[in-house]
């Protein structure tokens, strides 16, 4: 139907482009806890090619989960990664994930 809106819980029913600034937000934590956690967890070594995600669990449940109703999403990221957010780990996810 042309006068269809998209929505984030379902497909958008014809061509869309959809900006959404919340998502390259969230894309911007996630790369910066995601290279926080490959740092930390590299030293003390992983199972994930054996499926084994324990040591992320653990990582994510003491960094994030168990602090996140505690502190402003800015503090957050600063304790669970030793520094406010930096657009460079997202450049450098994107650079990794598409080339550049």
């Amino acid at each position: 139907d042309a006068n269809d809106v998209p929505r984030a819980d379902r497909p958008a029913s014809g061509p869309t482009v959809a900006y959404t600034p919340s998502n390259t937000l969230g894309g911007k934590i996630a790369a910066q806890l995601d290279t926080a956690m490959r740092k930390d967890i590299r030293k003390g070594g992983t199972q994930k090619g054996k499926g084994e995600f324990a040591d992320i669990k653990q990582w994510r449940g003491d960094r994030v989960w168990k602090q996140a109703s505690g502190y402003a999403t800015p503090d957050l990221i600063n304790r669970a990664t030793g520094e406010p957010l930096n657009a460079d780990h997202f450049k450098a996810h994107l650079r990794t994930r598409y080339g550049a």
